[in-house]
């Protein structure tokens, strides 16, 4: 349990404004179904991985208009057609119906409303349809002024739910050469490479190594590494000196913020390699 004693302790240090913290254990994640929430574009809605106890509310509608005006637009297709899966409740169906419609209304009257079109994308990917989520995704990355949000929802789009790899790959990179600073591009392509694609070289490592070298005083990437080389354990490439290596650097920046609590939960990682 001290992994989520580190999250817990990341997580109060964003508060503060020191670092955004990550889940080490994303692994148990994938696999057990956690609630994530979609906040873009106040969609106001929790989910589960499978879509099962969704929390739907009515959304707020918003305005925001920053579409690149000069450049020539290829507009999603708009369409109240709705399949949903067997899992939503019939008022939950009416919400969503509802707010489909109220957002295909509102773009069909101002289409180059950025906060429109990712709400009308989240309701998409609530009810699996994984195909209009992409599309608007990547309408959004190309049309208005570049997104890292947008390209790393298109990054676990493609990845988890659409299974496009070399897309996924794409995606985060993109995020990465317009923002260096954009650590969840990092990560998300370290779980790409650890759970799907090109396992057989040493990317998952590299990415982790190029995302410290590009953010030296991030924590998040060094647990992440650490914690990976802990997690493989192979003594012959030594892990364990590397898993070592990353926990007391990530223990160095904690030093210098005086956070005493992670200083403490870091070394007893250390000590139980």
């Amino acid at each position: 349990m001290i992994n989520k004693n580190i999250y817990i302790l990341i997580g109060i240090m964003v508060i503060i404004g020191a670092f955004v913290a990550y889940d080490f254990n994303r692994e148990d994640t994938l696999l057990d179904n956690d609630k994530k929430e979609i906040t873009d574009g106040n969609v106001g809605i929790i989910l589960s991985d499978d879509d099962r106890n969704a929390d739907i509310k009515q959304i707020p509608i918003t305005d925001t208009n920053d579409i690149k005006k000069e450049q020539e637009i290829d507009y999603p297709e708009l369409t109240s057609s709705i399949v949903f899966p067997d899992s939503l409740s019939e008022d939950a169906r009416v919400i969503i119906a509802n707010n489909i419609a109220t957002l295909i209304n509102k773009l069909e009257k101002e289409e180059n409303s950025f906060g429109d079109w990712l709400s009308l994308a989240a309701q998409y990917k609530i009810i699996g349809d994984y195909e209009s989520t992409r599309d608007i995704w990547e309408f959004l990355s190309i049309s208005f002024t570049v997104s890292g949000t947008v390209l790393n929802n298109l990054g676990d789009l493609y990845h988890y739910d659409l299974k496009d790899f070399p897309k996924s790959e794409e995606s985060f990179r993109k995020a990465i050469e317009n923002d260096k600073n954009n650590i969840q591009s990092y990560i998300g392509l370290h779980e790409l490479y650890k759970y799907s694609y090109k396992q057989e070289t040493s990317l998952v490592i590299d990415i982790l190594i190029e995302g410290i070298e590009d953010n030296p005083i991030n924590i998040d990437l060094m647990i992440t590494l650490a914690n990976y080389y802990k997690e493989r354990g192979n003594m012959s490439k030594g892990d364990q000196t590397n898993a070592q290596k990353y926990y007391e650097q990530a223990r160095e920046k904690a030093q210098k913020l005086g956070n005493t609590q992670l200083i403490e939960a870091i070394t007893q990682e250390i000590s139980n390699l």
